[in-house]
């Protein structure tokens, strides 16, 4: 149901932008057709060299909610801590500028926000992509969240759905008291930090199972890709993760989370470098650079949500068959592509 317009406080949805040209189109009438009208729209352009511009440009012309940024490229965080700089609304949204939003996704999240009052709600989505669209659900009803008696819960989901910032809806009052910022030095997982400090501090937020978000995934994308400073960005992810846990006195009980994200970090850098031909070296070379890497196997939480694949790349490492794990990333390797270019 529409909300009476005078009783709608101001929302603002932040919408950092790199080269999407493809589906912003489709990303902005998303926003614009919500059923929730009191928006204020930013288009956040992180130096796109694409025709993204024009596409921002064309639609801040038609609608006046919407105001267009363009900034040198300095990254995600950047983009979207201006974007929390400028919010002019009580509450803040985030969309990526290649997903989209079903058409009652701010007006649910709006309801369940000032019924609970709490600092943060969040839905379920779709994933999907040019072959299938599915539901995903992060808890298996809608519920309130304690954050403090279900914390091991939250530091085990953090690293998918929980952590990202779309699909939620915040007090942005919250976010500038406390200080909330993305961490403009972290080239991955900054998605990740910055909830897990939100999840800290607001004791309690509300989950409704609904899908109302739709997360685009893509083969292609950034997190998909190998880059050379792979292992410095890992490191000062891991710093980041390991600094907030001392931070919080959680890092005797919860210091796991840390030695598994080391894990599944490294068995990315297998994925993407030596398993998609990115490294210059012979087989044999990966090999041997593979069998260097050390783990604290004893502290690598199998339990928690990492994939079926790590948790038996895990199992060849620790009896050190580094062939049969290196084979059996390449084998998932050659399977996606094929399923990509059929």
């Amino acid at each position: 149901m529409q909300q009476n317009k005078k009783l709608q406080e101001k929302i603002t949805i932040i919408v950092p932008i790199y080269n999407v040209e493809k589906y912003l189109e489709e990303c902005i009438k998303s926003i614009i057709s919500q059923t929730y009208n009191n928006l204020e729209i930013l288009l956040i352009d992180d130096g796109s060299t694409d025709d993204s511009a024009k596409i921002c440009i064309k639609f801040e012309k038609q609608d006046k909610r919407i105001k267009y940024i363009y900034q040198n490229n300095s990254g995600v965080s950047v983009a979207r801590n201006i974007g929390i700089k400028l919010a002019k609304g009580k509450y803040i949204a985030f969309v990526d500028g290649d997903d989209s939003l079903e058409q009652d996704m701010i007006s649910s999240l709006y309801n369940l926000i000032i019924n609970c009052q709490y600092p943060l709600v969040m839905c379920g989505h779709y994933l999907y992509d040019s072959h299938q669209k599915q539901e995903q659900y992060i808890f298996s009803k809608s519920e309130m969240i304690d954050t403090n008696k279900r914390k091991k819960e939250i530091l085990t989901k953090i690293n998918y759905s929980l952590g990202v910032p779309w699909g939620k809806l915040y007090k942005k009052n919250f976010l500038i008291d406390n200080k909330i910022f993305f961490k403009e030095n972290l080239k991955r997982m900054q998605d990740t930090i910055f909830n897990l400090e939100v999840f800290e501090l607001c004791g309690k937020f509300m989950y409704l199972k609904k899908p109302l978000y739709n997360y685009r995934f893509s083969q292609n994308s950034a997190c998909n890709k190998f880059s050379p400073d792979f292992d410095d960005t890992s490191n000062k992810v891991l710093q980041s993760l390991k600094e907030y846990l001392q931070k919080y006195n959680l890092w005797e009980d919860y210091k796991y989370i840390y030695y598994t994200k080391e894990f599944t970090l490294y068995m990315e850098l297998i994925r993407l470098k030596y398993v998609q031909e990115l490294c210059h070296i012979n087989y044999f070379q990966k090999i041997k650079e593979i069998r260097q890497k050390k783990f604290n196997y004893d502290l690598i939480d199998l339990n928690s949500m990492i994939s079926k694949k790590d948790k038996l790349a895990y199992f060849l490492l620790k009896i050190r068959f580094v062939n049969l794990c290196y084979l059996l990333y390449k084998i998932d390797y050659i399977t996606k592509r094929r399923k990509t270019f059929k």
